[in-house]
Formats: C-alpha cells, structure tokens, sequence
C-alpha cells in the first residue's frame, strides 16, 4: 500500500507555481519568459549574464537567447498542465489566456514567414528560428485544449495545431534551426518518433485519413517508429577504460517522447502494445536513472548500460569549455527533476504494473521541489559548476519547470495518487 501524500502541502506548492507563472513569467505581450533571474524575479540583464559561454551561427544578444530561447515551450506546458486542471476541476480561468498567449506567439511568426510557423520569439519579435521540442510542447497544450471539447477555445485550438502540424509537412519535417535552414527531424531516433506523432495527432483530431497514410508512410519509409532509447545527451563511451559505461547527460527532449508516446497510444491504438513497450524502454533506460536520495536529479551521471545503475561521475568527464555542462557531476536539475514527475506519472498511468514505483518517484519529486529549485541546476556546495563558468544556470528560473510540476501533479490527482 502506498504512504499517503499531504494532499494539502501538495496543494500549497501548485497554487505558488500557478501564482509565479502567471504573475512573473509573461511580459507586457503575454509572452513568456524562458528563464528569469533568481534573485531579481526579472529577466537577466547582459551585465548579469556576461561571459556566459554560449555561441551558435546567427546566435541573438544573449540576454534575448535567456528571455525567450523556450518562450514556446513554457507556454505549451503551462497549457498543457492548466487543461489538466480544467479536466479534473471543471473550471481553469487562465486556460483561455495562455491559449491566446499562444495565438499570439502563432500571429507573430506568420508575419515574418507563413501560416504555421512557430518561432522563438527573441526579443519579443520574431525570428527565424525553432525546434521540435518547442512545436511539440505547443502541440501537447493545444491537443488537451482540443479535447476539451466544452471549453470555448476548443475548436480553435484544433485549427491552430492542424496548421502547425500541415507546416511541417508542407516542408518535409525540416524546421531551421540555428541558421540551418534544411534541419530536417526524421529517421529512426528520437527526433523521428516525435515529429510522426504530430502527425498522428492531426489525425486524431481531425480524423482524415490523409493524416493516417502519412503518418504509416513515416513508420515505413524512414523507420521513426523504431528509435533508438539512450541517444541524444548520452556519451559512449563515457570512460576508455570501461566501454559499457555512458555518461548521460541533462536533456528534456526523452521527456517529449514519453509525452508524445502516450499521445500515440490514443492515437493510433491499434499499435499500442509497440508503443507501450517503447514507453517502458524510455521510461527505464532514459527517465528512472538519475534520481538521488534527496528527491532530485542528477544533471549528469555515469550509467552502467549491463543494469542501468548508475554513479555520479568522475570530474573529467563532464567539464566542457564550449558548452557548460556541470564539472564536477554533483550537480542536480530543478529542471529535469520536474520534467520527470511528469514522465513518471504518464508512464504509471498507461502501465499498471510500473504504477507504484512511478508513484514512489513522482511523489520524492512533487515532496521536494519548492519555489527556491525550479532552475536549470542545482549546485549543493558551490563546488559543482565549472570554475570558468560560476554559477549563471544555478540562478535560472526555468519556467519550464513549475508547469511541468503542476503537469504531474493534476494528473496524478485525477488517478487519486495524491490522497
């Protein structure tokens, strides 16, 4: 039998990440911040951020790369987790706001491209930049809108992600990407699994078949239904001397294909039995390593792939020069420890026989992380960052976070989980 939770401390902490959302992390457009300094609760300033090692081609001023590098991300889940509210309480005021937050974001991007094109919006304008994650957070949000079918904005909802997903085949699943306008996301990997499921989901919604002969020629022809767990931010080997071991590092992309698997189990369930057994592969080898005794994840640790048991690793292996990773491998994510409630709790909802340990490790999670741990990394002695680095990502509130907490938590409620 599982120890009751306190529902009511439970309840306390979603109702201050609702308040900070809602109250913080949207500017005078409504359009959300990516990440707001810690101790200023504003965005970063370029003299708050200097010297912060991060260049790609066509990179914006970093303070803008700060404020909105995942302004659709943010949105899309904080929709995501107000729908699941909506769904279990009847009533969620702000889902008719962040929706138009998104309507917005949507306006924006077609001005400065064509219908469907969803982009990061730095400096509050925009650009001509996105990703997958940051369509299929949008596309997770506006899919749950979608479904509720007595809510006001429901069919618009349906309208808008039909014409992001009709973008992406429009342009043969490319989408530019730091400049590289042929990024194209198929194949079998991670990527492909995700970009086909926008596909499905188009079917879903609108039931043409048009959206079901694609989505099967995906799986035929580039295989996107087959991908590969530990790929991505793992590193093989990650130690010369033992090649059966890799270092894993932080990354909320795994996050987005147990999303979007448990999507394709509604879907396309006539193939539910494959998507369930690639749901318990992600959810073993990508989402339960990690999590230490204190309740949060580690942002990178050294995997033993024979058992899947897994050490913080050593200091030579994690430090980079280009990219800050952490150093020393000490270091736990706020972030990505949020991410993972919500992972566990998809996951123990379609596999019953996972559901109490997926319980077990969304409650260590929603127990522990409070207003102070929703940033990108946790240093517990200060030793953790790289030197050269300091400790800019220890005061990055990540507004990713406290929607994917509230995410777990109003799920988790509506399968009495939190008694």
């Amino acid at each position: 039998m599982q120890a009751a939770v306190d529902k009511t401390s439970l309840m306390g902490t979603a109702e201050k990440f609702a308040d900070l959302l809602e109250t913080k992390f949207y500017n005078s457009q409504r359009l959300p911040y990516s990440y707001l300094n810690k101790t200023t609760g504003q965005p970063f300033t370029p003299e708050e951020i200097n010297g912060y090692p991060l260049n790609f081609p066509g990179m914006p001023p970093r303070e803008q790369w700060f404020s909105h590098e995942n302004t659709p991300m943010v949105a899309g889940h904080h929709l995501s987790g107000l729908c699941q509210q909506a769904a279990f309480t009847k009533t969620a005021p702000q889902v008719a706001r962040v929706f138009s937050s998104i309507q917005y974001l949507s306006t924006l991007s077609e001005e400065a491209s064509e219908p469907g094109w969803l982009c990061k919006p730095y400096g509050g304008r925009a650009s001509q930049e996105s990703s997958c994650d940051q369509y299929g957070a949008i596309l997770g949000g506006l899919r749950k809108l979608a479904l509720l079918k007595d809510h006001p904005d429901s069919a618009n909802a349906k309208i808008l992600a039909v014409r992001l997903v009709d973008y992406w085949i429009d342009h043969d699943y490319r989408c530019p990407f730091h400049r590289r306008p042929d990024h194209r996301w198929m194949g079998r990997h991670q990527w492909g699994l995700v970009t086909m499921a926008f596909v499905r989901l188009a079917y879903e919604l609108t039931g043409d078949p048009k959206y079901a002969r694609e989505s099967e020629r995906l799986c035929r022809e580039e295989g996107c239904d087959r991908p590969n767990s530990r790929s991505g931010a793992f590193v093989f080997p990650a130690d010369p001397q033992r090649p059966d071991h890799g270092l894993r590092k932080l990354s909320a992309f795994h996050h987005l294909v147990v999303e979007f698997l448990e999507i394709l189990l509604s879907a396309w369930p006539e193939r539910s039995a494959h998507w369930l057994a690639l749901l318990e592969e992600f959810w073993t080898n990508d989402v339960r390593p990690g999590l230490n005794a204190d309740g949060l994840l580690q942002a990178t640790y050294l995997v033993d792939l024979r058992d899947n048991s897994w050490s913080i690793p050593n200091p030579q292996y994690c430090g980079s020069t280009d990219i800050p990773q952490n150093w020393i491998g000490g270091s736990l994510s706020g972030s990505m420890s949020c991410f993972a409630a919500a992972s566990a709790v998809r996951v123990g909802q379609a596999i019953p026989r996972l559901r109490d340990d997926c319980q077990r490790f969304a409650e260590q999670i929603l127990t522990t992380i409070n207003l102070d741990l929703v940033t990108l990394i946790i240093d517990p002695d200060g030793c953790q960052e790289h030197p050269a680095f300091g400790q800019i990502r220890t005061q990055m509130l990540d507004g990713r976070a406290p929607a994917q907490w509230l995410q777990a938590y109003w799920q988790g409620l509506s399968l009495g989980w939190w008694r």
